[in-house]
């Protein structure tokens, strides 16, 4: 089970440290730019600078407690079995996903907290937070709206390709076909 949140970790390392990075870097000091000082679109570059460093370092320091975790978990200490069978020694099966609830959650909900109000500020320019998606879904099944309709107009490419998705799906059914 370690293993899996250490691969899981490992696996999203490239992201969370050069969001770390980026709020060292003197190019991309103000909201809205990317890694390399450019406009960016993409919401996460518009939530306040003290949000992102919220959001880097607890995703830091579930890495680096992560990593703790699983150094003492797999490395093959004297009688490491027989501790976990006592036990005081089922604290350190648990601390993995308790840290990972603390400061993977904390950050989760710190970018949806900010993505959300962003979205509020200015629905036209900012994709809706997950927060956003489930409340429409809730109000449309309110009313009655079936969840076909509710998801057909549900897709970030919309936007930026103008290609439908339901264009998408049969222009794959035909590519399978050949």
């Amino acid at each position: 089970m370690s293993w899996l949140f250490l691969y899981a970790i490992v696996l999203a390392l490239p992201w969370r440290l050069s969001i770390l990075f980026q709020l060292f870097d003197p190019r991309s000091t103000k909201d809205g730019v990317d890694f390399y000082g450019r406009p960016s679109n993409f919401n996460f570059h518009h939530i306040p600078r003290r949000g992102r460093w919220t959001i880097a370092v607890m995703l830091m320091c579930n890495v680096i407690l992560q990593l703790v975790q699983s150094t003492l978990y797999i490395h093959p200490w004297n009688n490491v079995w027989d501790y976990f069978k006592q036990p005081n020694g089922t604290i350190l099966l648990v601390t993995g996903p308790v840290q990972g609830c603390i400061f993977g959650g904390g950050a989760a909900a710190v970018q949806i907290y900010w993505e959300t109000k962003l979205y509020e500020q200015d629905p036209e320019r900012f994709e809706p937070s997950i927060f956003n998606t489930v409340v429409e879904v809730f109000k449309a099944r309110q009313a009655n709206i079936s969840y076909k309709k509710i998801f057909e107009g549900i897709c970030a490419c919309n936007e930026c390709c103008g290609v439908r998705a339901s264009e998408r799906q049969s222009a794959a059914v035909m590519d399978d076909s050949k």
